[in-house]
């Protein structure tokens, strides 16, 4: 059985949410490499360990530049990354993806809930609510686009158009399909389904190595 190295990044003053705790000290995979109360030990351990998992307060994430945010995806492998916050809506969603974090949870998340998200990111998904991810999807095009008939067109600068069968997809995510309806409902299999949406990711640069998880291990 793999072991997983984990590096936790928590604000001072701040407690670690229970269910990541019940999950850290209970796993047979998982070995903590340490927890930082501040950005410069994080990033100096990061570098140091090399670790496979990044667990990451948003208080103390947010204290970061995006250069030095930035900074984490130097190493290689990079580390893959959840961040935990208080308060989950599109724009907190919207801002993780575009600095590469593959995971989202509320800090109240259950012990099951962290065990489920910290596999799924392990695995090379993403764990995130499924109707924060289409709607920071959704924003994010709006943002690109000067255009309300998104996503018809997509003319942001140095970006390669959408192909028609992307915009399809798209509609069927922000729409709320889960990635096994969006297939029946294209008639393609999961594996392309979970394609086109890397290179949506990848042509709007709202993040890096993003691809959907099935719809049941993502929240509703």
């Amino acid at each position: 059985m793999s072991e997983f190295t984990v590096l936790v990044g928590n604000a001072a003053g701040t407690p670690l949410p229970a269910g990541l705790t019940q999950v850290l000290s209970q796993s047979d995979t998982l070995r903590i490499v340490d927890v930082v109360r501040n950005w410069a030990q994080l990033l100096a351990m990061v570098e140091r360990h090399h670790p496979d998992l990044l667990v990451l307060d948003r208080m103390l994430w947010r204290a970061a530049s995006g250069r030095r945010l930035q900074r984490i995806s130097l190493p290689s492998p990079a580390p893959r990354i959840v961040m935990f916050s208080d308060l989950l809506d599109a724009s907190v969603v919207g801002e993780a993806i575009a600095y590469g974090v593959q995971g989202c949870m509320t800090s109240v998340a259950s012990e099951s809930q962290w065990s489920n998200a910290i596999q799924v990111v392990l695995d090379g998904d993403i764990a995130m609510p499924r109707k924060l991810l289409a709607s920071a999807l959704e924003n994010s095009l709006h943002r690109r686009v000067d255009d309300p008939t998104w996503p018809e067109k997509l003319s942001a600068e140095g970006n390669e158009p959408l192909t028609d069968r992307e915009r399809d997809v798209i509609r069927c995510v922000t729409s709320g399909m889960t990635n096994k309806e969006i297939a029946r409902h294209l008639g393609i299999s999961d594996a392309t389904v979970k394609t086109h949406l890397h290179h949506v990711f990848g042509k709007l640069k709202v993040g890096r190595r993003m691809l959907l998880v099935p719809g049941s291990t993502l929240a509703s």
